[in-house]
């Protein structure tokens, strides 16, 4: 399926049975639209999957942790580490309910980068968090829920 976004055209891709994640993503200059194709995530009670997709080009490597940043707190849990711009981590499956916080950081600096409460993700839901931003301006993450 052909697409133009913000002047960047290509195809999406897709494959049957699975999910195409498109995220327009601006760095260095210049306009990328990265895809994301996967197995769909299915819910199941008592359990939650998550994953992350660095979209932001200007941190190549970012890590996603519970509740501390190595760089400041010492190395702890995490969601996901190296989290190479343009591609996805490792579906992470879990059946804790947790609370604390997500700590978004870039894997090389040890630099904070955005913090988002654990809670916002329950048990019984699946999830993609999006990392977007560039060091000019912020970063944030986009919550998507796959059902």
């Amino acid at each position: 399926m052909p697409y133009v976004i913000n002047g960047v055209a290509g195809d999406i891709i897709t494959r049957l049975d699975e999910r195409t994640l498109v995220i327009y993503a601006e760095g260095g200059g210049k306009s990328n639209v990265i895809q994301i194709t996967t197995p769909p995530l299915t819910p199941k009670a008592g359990s939650t999957s998550r994953r992350v997709v660095n979209a932001t080009e200007d941190v190549p490597f970012v890590s996603i942790s519970f509740d501390s940043v190595p760089k400041t707190s010492g190395d702890g849990e995490h969601l996901a580490r190296n989290v190479a711009y343009g591609m996805t981590s490792d579906v992470v499956v879990s059946q804790q309910d947790r609370r604390g916080t997500y700590y978004v950081y870039n894997s090389e600096t040890g630099a904070k980068l955005y913090s988002f409460p654990v809670q916002l993700a329950p048990l019984g839901n699946n999830y993609t968090f999006v990392v977007v931003g560039r060091k000019d301006g912020v970063y944030e993450v986009i919550v998507t829920q796959e059902f």
